[in-house]
This record gives structure tokens, sequence and C-alpha cells, in this order.
């Protein structure tokens, strides 16, 4: 009886040995493969972009409610694998333009009345080419875009907005 009870503590520790060179060998191929990525990219754009910061979940909260999530972010493929990672910030050349993408989404309680977003940009301009529609109280469509006012948006509500992202240093410096 104890030589079974032995046998079964081997085959135990056996395994769990093998558990955890298999998550070593995980983790260490994870790590080469990322640097092997980062190493592969040729792209400045991309380099740059390595260093912005992700956004991350649950930043898209609002404060005084868990039925309503704003966000607004730049993307790019950060890993060549064909999906967009969501930036904080836009690694674009200061001479070329970029798009800003504005999530507002009501969940399942509640609504949001007369919303507005606010665009503060000190050295950007927002293009924008948004039509009036369940979510947008009216037409947007302009080169210095400053509010984008909204309706009353009732539960389920989701809507991303977008516009381009354009350099105004010259004006900043007249």
């Amino acid at each position: 009886m104890t030589s079974l009870k032995n046998r079964k503590k081997k085959i135990v520790y056996a395994s769990f040995i093998v558990l955890i060179a298999i998550m070593i060998f995980s983790i260490v191929s994870l790590f080469n493969s990322k640097e092997r990525n980062i190493s592969n990219i040729h792209d400045p754009e991309i380099l740059r972009s390595i260093n912005y910061e992700e956004v991350k979940e649950g930043e898209d909260a609002v404060a005084g409610t868990d039925f309503v999530k704003f966000d607004a972010f730049f993307t790019r493929d950060l890993t060549g694998s064909g999906y967009a990672n969501k930036l904080r910030g836009s690694c674009r050349s200061v001479t070329e333009n970029d798009t800003l993408f504005i999530s507002i989404n009501v969940l399942t309680e509640g609504h949001f009345e007369d919303g507005e977003i606010t665009i503060n940009g000190q050295n950007m301009k927002l293009q924008t080419a948004i039509v009036a529609d369940y979510a947008v109280l009216a037409n947007v469509i302009s080169q210095d875009t400053k509010i984008i006012n909204l309706k009353t948006l009732y539960p389920g509500t989701q809507k991303l907005i977008s516009g381009i992202v354009k350099q105004n240093i010259r004006e900043q410096y007249k």
C-alpha cells in the first residue's frame, strides 16, 4: 500500500515538474516572439507607437455612473497581427494627419441626456464630416470642430465617431 502511495506521489511530482517546464517554455517563447516582432519592424511610425500607452480595459469608465462609457483613442497594428491596438496618442510625424476615434456607449440602465463632446486641441484641429443620426444632434462638418452635440442616448446605444487630426503648429506660433 505504501508503494502505491509512493508511486502516486512520484506521478504527481513528475506531472507538476512537466507542467512547470511547459509554463517556463511558453513564457520564454512569448518573450522571444515579441523581441523578434519588434526587431523585424522597420516602419518608424510603428517603432514610435510602441512607446505610446495602450488603452486598458475599464479606462472608458465615466465618473459617477456605471452605465456610460466614453473614450478617445488612435489605432495602430503594433504586432503585425492585422488587429488594431488602441493608443493614447498619435505617433504620426508632425506633418501627417491621423484619425481620432471617439467612442460612447450607454449600457443597460439609465440614459445620457444632452451630451456634448468638446475638443480642446492646443496644436491640432479636428476635421469632421459627421452626419446627424440617432446619437448626433446635428451635422458636424468642419475643418476645426470644437463641439459635437449629442441627443439623449438610451440603453444599448453605441456610437463610434471619427475625425482627422491635423497639425496646427503654424497658427500657434504666429
